[in-house]
């Protein structure tokens, strides 16, 4: 848990935020005993080695291995739960303002088994870095990346769909049709938050958020805990509905 959370949040963040990442965290992977979990170390994603931490931190890694140790002491073993069962605990970088109700991102079902990952407010996202970022693609770049041909990039875009969180929920492209989160998978966009605009023979796209905006948005946490809230706090706020047991 202690080399997922150094892979996860800025270890300056407020301990209360470091917190409800390290619950959703252990409740997450906790789903996953009976299963292979995947991980890159290189890139930190999910597990990081102590070798890794050193090399990465230098003079500074005693200091962060203590604020990382403080934290998950704090929270050992505590989980949150629905109907007495382990939630899926998702989360992710920057909201683009409101998170996503799960069906609108997933399976169509996906609410039925998962009623406490619902769309909430999470305004203080737009003050962090990295809420805003921009993509530029040829027309040629374009066509690779979406498998068409002999496309116009001004009239590229029809029957948008949005959810009420202001995503894309989808679109056609051409004769295709993408979900939001398919189009910005091919595409490498931060969200499928997202607009455009022509630009020299392409499209300009304007992003807001980072990552799939179902769960907890870890600027979210940082932004509530930075006015005063607890973990459990933040942890209610975002799975509504569900408890926090040891």
């Amino acid at each position: 848990l202690i080399a997922d959370l150094a892979c996860e949040m800025d270890l300056h963040a407020p301990e209360e935020a470091l917190k409800a990442q390290a619950v959703a965290a252990y409740t997450f992977y906790s789903r996953q005993r009976d299963s292979e979990i995947a991980c890159d170390t290189e890139s930190w994603l999910v597990y990081v080695t102590e070798e890794g931490m050193q090399e990465r931190w230098g003079e500074d890694y005693e200091e962060y291995r203590n604020i990382l140790e403080r934290v998950v002491d704090s929270v050992e073993g505590q989980a949150l739960t629905y109907e007495g069962e382990l939630i899926l605990a998702s989360y992710f970088a920057i909201s683009p303002g409101s998170t996503e109700s799960v069906e609108n991102v997933w399976a169509q079902d996906a609410n039925v088994q998962h009623p406490y990952l619902q769309a909430v407010a999470s305004p203080g996202d737009l003050f962090s870095d990295g809420y805003l970022s921009f993509a530029e693609f040829t027309a040629g770049e374009l066509e690779s990346a979406l498998g068409l041909s002999g496309i116009d990039p001004a009239s590229l875009f029809t029957d948008v769909q949005y959810t009420p969180s202001g995503t894309v929920k989808s679109l056609l492209a051409g004769d295709k049709e993408f979900t939001g989160q398919e189009l910005r998978a091919a595409l490498g966009l931060r969200s499928a938050c997202f607009t455009w605009e022509p630009s020299e023979g392409g499209l300009r796209f304007t992003v807001r958020g980072w990552g799939h905006g179902v769960g907890m948005s870890q600027a979210g946490a940082v932004f509530m805990a930075k006015r005063g809230a607890g973990y459990e706090e933040i942890l209610a706020h975002y799975y509504p509905g569900t408890e926090l047991k040891k």
